[in-house]
């Protein structure tokens, strides 16, 4: 392809038309954007900076890509660019060469999918986007760059997806969380960006899934999962993130909660399907510290450990009849064990 450079005969077009240079020079270049050689037209006032509409074709096929509006080399106004078929993908307003007014963006079929608002090349205002059907898909507000207000998502129905509330770019406020059906998931609140207050997540069917009561980001209160049949599945508190006071778990459906862990202080307890305890413990300084009892479904003693300051120095197990099995000091939480039968025999 020829290259036709203009500029490079100042000096002749000079002493041609004295009173005013036209120039403007035509390159092909690889644009990243596109991934693409077009052909650029570049014109340029007497000062030798970009001024005017500077125009970009493809090479292949020769349609209109990029038209771009300069004032004394800076972008200033409207921006358009276009697919090879010629179907408008993007407009953006720009000012001093900064994005400042509307930018929309649309999809191949030239569908619109997003309006953004700048201020001095800032997000300022509403930005929003949208479905493949027009509907809208999010809308968020902006101040200087920065998140800040009530943002959204929808799904195509129009029902909310997602409200979540900024200030300076952080989370700050209420927010909900719906899935895919628009059933409620999720509930909480942040303060400058942390967790601050209940959050409860929800299964499917809309029953507890978790409660859980934060300060300054942290566990710092009530903390309570449930089984999908609504029972309670774990009953503890927290305090500034680690378990402090009782914790219970529960069986669902014959299936072991569990045993409790974490940091904690207070008493443990885990109980079985009829609402009977299971386990119950004392918890000191995050460890466990004294007695911690389980039992059988039926109610009958399964085994009777002793910790201090978290190790295990003692234990015993019992049979479902309620009769000792075995019996044992522990040294070490276990390194060493001295084992007692429950006939009295050392072993």
């Amino acid at each position: 392809m020829t290259v036709t450079v203009v500029r490079g005969f100042l000096g002749l077009a000079l002493c041609v038309a004295p009173w005013r240079a036209a120039l403007a020079d035509t390159r092909t270049v690889m644009d990243a954007e596109c991934s693409c050689r077009v052909v650029i037209t570049t014109p340029y006032n007497e000062g030798g900076r970009i001024h005017g509409t500077v125009m970009a074709h493809f090479v292949d096929g020769g349609a209109l890509y990029r038209v771009e509006q300069y004032r004394d080399g800076r972008r200033h106004g409207r921006s358009k660019r276009y697919a090879p078929d010629g179907v408008l993908r993007a407009q953006t307003e720009y000012r001093d060469d900064a994005k400042h007014g509307e930018e929309r963006e649309f999809d191949e079929k030239g569908r619109l999918r997003r309006v953004a608002r700048y201020a001095r090349g800032e997000l300022h205002g509403v930005t929003e986007t949208y479905h493949a059907d027009g509907t809208p898909a999010t809308r968020v507000r902006y101040r200087a760059g920065k998140r800040d207000g009530a943002s959204r998502s929808f799904l195509r129905d129009g029902r909310p997806r997602e409200v979540t509330h900024y200030r300076r770019g952080e989370e700050h406020g209420p927010y909900r969380r719906h899935d895919d059906q628009g059933r409620l998931r999720e509930t909480g609140a942040h303060v400058d960006g942390r967790l601050h207050g209940t959050v409860v997540t929800r299964f499917a069917g809309g029953r507890r899934a978790q409660e859980v009561v934060y300060r300054r980001g942290r566990r710092h209160g009530v903390y309570r999962e449930y089984y999908p049949s609504g029972q309670l599945k774990i009953d503890a508190r927290f305090r500034e993130g680690q378990p402090d006071g009782p914790f219970r778990s529960y069986y669902d459906g014959g299936h072991s909660g569990g045993a409790p862990g974490g940091r904690s202080r207070g008493r443990s307890a885990r109980t079985g399907l009829d609402g009977r305890l299971n386990c119950a413990g004392i918890y000191r300084a995050g460890v466990l510290h004294g007695a911690l009892v389980c039992r059988y479904k039926s109610g009958v003693v399964s085994s009777r450990e002793r910790y201090d300051r978290g190790e295990r120095v003692a234990g015993e197990t019992f049979d479902r009849q309620g009769h000792l099995t075995d019996k044992g000091t522990f040294v070490d939480d276990g390194a060493q064990i001295i084992l007692e039968t429950g006939a009295g025999e050392t072993r």
